[in-house]
């Protein structure tokens, strides 16, 4: 809030930029590892990284030698 109402007014605070300093491109995605992090998560108990599990096996990306 602070940010917009100083950059409203003509100047703008070190921290917050008006733009952002280049785009961002979306990371490749690795199932593979990612189901990994989450099997470790799933075992000491995070029902997040069971969900995500879930969904992995869901969208068939879970198993291995699947196709997507």
């Amino acid at each position: 809030m602070l940010g917009r109402i100083a950059s409203s007014r003509g100047c703008f605070l070190p921290h917050s930029p008006p733009w952002p300093s280049r785009p961002r491109r979306p990371k490749a995605r690795n199932d593979a590892a990612a189901k990994g992090w989450y099997e470790k998560a799933a075992a000491l108990g995070n029902t997040g990284a069971m969900q995500k599990i879930a969904a992995l096996y869901e969208k068939g990306t879970g198993k291995a030698g699947a196709k997507r």
